[in-house]
């Protein structure tokens, strides 16, 4: 069971942002076989800068943990940025009788980033909250978690009234981007004699800015599973700094992609 003690430390007010979205696209038809569509987005996110915590923010804090926070610190946030998103398409009229059609197209996408993270950054900075974990030993049972049925007397690690930054803090790194993905797709449409259309494509995704969450707040882990299928690092749960609890920073990576492939008669 989880005790969690709120201190009202700093006076909250909601997250605010802003989304513009520009998009232009025209239609050329190089010839009477091919039809090229070429379309250009722009995207500009606006967020609020966070709450700092001067505490948090000590060299003497950041220098502990074995992480490259790449900037990320309380009191800034995501950076104003623009995200072009170009893409091109083409239809293929083959034969020049619509028998057989050739299409297919690439381009860059972006997302938009769900909102509950970079709230949970505005919200979190390590001064407005307090956890407490404790344990209660009980001989041949063993150790299991404290409860306390009194909602006006929970547990506490601090004194009522002292300031200690704790709980939870979310960070997004200096140069952090809004999510995006290159596809690219190609298929082919047959018609028949009888009506029938035979369809097969292809699409591949691949990841230009995922988003990638770390808690940075437990130690690099060194030792690896024995015995099963994979040898993933395991015992990585001790806290760096106690008086914290998850400490997430939020930044990007390029790895991972998808592909589908299809077929259908209709």
């Amino acid at each position: 069971m989880r005790s969690i003690t709120f201190f009202p430390l700093l006076q909250t007010k909601p997250l605010t942002t802003q989304k513009l979205g520009f998009y232009v696209q025209d239609e050329i038809q190089m010839n009477e076989k091919l039809k090229v569509t070429v379309g250009l987005r722009a995207d500009i996110n606006f967020f609020e800068d966070t709450p700092e915590n001067p505490f948090f923010n000590a060299d003497s804090v950041l220098a502990q943990f074995p992480y490259d926070l790449q900037g990320a610190r309380t009191g800034q946030f995501i950076d104003p940025q623009i995200s072009w998103s170009p893409r091109v398409g083409i239809n293929y009229d083959v034969n020049g009788d619509r028998s057989l059609h050739i299409r297919g197209g690439i381009g860059l996408f972006t997302s938009r980033i769900p909102l509950v993270w970079p709230g949970a950054a505005f919200n979190n900075t390590g001064l407005n909250t307090g956890n407490d974990f404790r344990r209660v030993d009980l001989g041949f049972l063993g150790p299991i978690p404290a409860f306390n049925p009194d909602v006006d007397n929970q547990f506490r690690s601090i004194a009522v009234g002292e300031q200690v930054p704790s709980g939870n803090v979310d960070l997004f790194v200096d140069d952090f981007k809004i999510p995006q993905v290159l596809k690219f797709n190609l298929a082919a449409d047959k018609q028949f004699n009888n009506g029938l259309v035979w369809t097969v494509e292809g699409l591949y995704t691949k990841f230009i800015n995922n988003v990638y969450y770390q808690n940075i707040n437990v130690d690099i882990p060194t030792t690896t599973a024995t015995g099963t299928p994979d040898n993933r690092f395991i015992d990585y749960e001790d806290r760096i700094d106690g008086r914290f609890q998850r400490i997430m920073v939020g930044s990007n990576t390029s790895d991972g992609y998808a592909y589908n492939l299809s077929t259908s008669l209709s």
